[in-house]
């Protein structure tokens, strides 16, 4: 039997343990709201109003507007809502229909360079690299660099993107060589 201070796992376990227990402590910081226990009811009423979405998604995404005119029943009382927040909305009503239970996060909470790593999972020399680079903007209190949760998950996504734009040319660049792709 192998005791916890030789296991080869020790420092995996020792990290994720270490992870687990600080996105506790950030947990009441990020939540904003948690839908729980989503019933059958919820889930059909969910689907049907995404089915009615989609009937006008059409006139609404075509007008390259920035909010979206809903009509409040028989009163003719207009209520105009942002369109991030419509497409919010959509997503929530998604989650739902499926049985997933939405979560929201704020993207203005500050972290610190270490609480970042963790999130994001990457070194904490890399991301002191990124800093300094300018890829992620950053503020310093005192002598540590702070950086707001909203930037460091944007520079993710936008890394994302560009790693599919990659892949997409890699493809088309075999396919012109006929490499079978």
């Amino acid at each position: 039997m192998t005791s916890w201070a030789s296991s080869p796992f020790e420092g995996e376990i020792c990290y994720w343990w270490i992870s687990f227990v600080f996105l506790q402590e950030i947990k009441e910081k990020i939540m904003v709201s948690n839908i729980e226990n989503i019933t059958t009811a919820e889930r059909k009423m969910a689907q049907s109003s995404i089915e009615l979405l989609a009937k006008h998604a059409d006139e609404w995404n075509g007008n390259g507007a920035d909010s979206i005119e809903i009509s409040l029943g028989d009163s003719g009382e207009k209520m105009h809502i942002p369109v991030k927040a419509f497409d919010l909305l959509k997503s929530i009503l998604g989650d739902m229909a499926e049985g997933k239970r939405p979560k929201f996060v704020t993207h203005d909470i500050e972290m610190n360079v270490q609480q970042i790593s963790q999130i994001l999972r990457f070194p904490v020399a890399h991301i002191n690299r990124l800093l300094d680079a300018g890829k992620i903007p950053y503020h310093t209190s005192g002598e540590e660099k702070c950086v707001l949760l909203g930037d460091a998950l944007m520079y993710v996504e936008e890394r994302k993107k560009r790693q599919a734009e990659g892949v997409k040319l890699l493809i088309e660049e075999a396919q012109e060589l006929k490499l079978g792709y």
